[in-house]
């Protein structure tokens, strides 16, 4: 970003370049959350208009293709922030990747969705399973249910190198996976990554922030606001 303001000394606009840079990161951390966002929300609803369901072959082939993209932008989300966290500093990447151990140790779907990208990218895609049952609507009336699930022995039942743990998971899991619920689990832990990122570049910025923020506004108030 250039600075044009002619008013501006040399140090004045590394104050306003600085805030500039710090505010990408926040940005860019942002960008990718909403990359995600919009996939998880495109088979959130796909799942949720039943009438999609209908056709189970059609079903399972467009489920199965937003999965992968869900997947694949959740996969760059969790990179982008790994490799900022690691280029701010040792201590700041530490702490960060503390919080999303937790995450990963702690919940089944975060595990399983994780090693999930690899698998669907090289061995297969992942829901096989939809089943139909006739349920009682508001109204008393009949109507046809559809849930979609992932089958364990599926999975398992490949040559794909799971991690120890997901593959004891898989192997003791008691039958089908919900997908639905599955992938509602996984954008808690994704809203949590966020969360976290977001906490560690304040931790590690507010104070210089703050600073610039001021100087800033010193700034604006000798010279007018500066164009950037």
């Amino acid at each position: 970003m250039e600075i044009t303001d002619k008013k501006l000394t040399s140090e004045d606009k590394q104050v306003f370049q600085r805030i500039a840079n710090l505010s990408y990161q926040f940005n860019v951390v942002k960008e990718m959350y909403d990359y995600y966002l919009y996939d998880f929300q495109v088979i959130t609803d796909y799942i949720k208009d039943k009438r999609n369901l209908n056709d189970k072959f059609k079903s399972v082939d467009f489920v199965n293709l937003y999965f992968l993209h869900f997947l694949s932008t959740a996969r760059t989300f969790y990179q982008y922030t790994e490799n900022l966290f690691k280029s701010i500093g040792k201590k700041e990447f530490k702490e960060w990747k503390n919080n999303i151990s937790n995450i990963y140790d702690n919940n089944f779907s975060y595990r399983l969705c994780y090693q999930m990208r690899n698998f669907t990218q090289h061995h297969g895609l992942a829901i096989t399973n939809i089943q139909e049952k006739l349920k009682l609507n508001s109204n008393g009336e009949k109507i046809n249910d559809y849930q979609i699930f992932i089958d364990p022995s599926i999975l398992l039942n490949t040559n794909y190198n799971w991690n120890k743990t997901v593959k004891n998971d898989l192997e003791n899991y008691n039958g089908l996976i919900d997908f639905y619920q599955l992938i509602i689990n996984y954008d808690k832990c994704i809203n949590d990554i966020l969360l976290y990122s977001y906490i560690g570049l304040m931790d590690k910025y507010s104070t210089e922030l703050n600073q610039l923020m001021s100087k800033a506004m010193e700034i604006e108030e000798e010279v007018g606001i500066p164009y950037l």
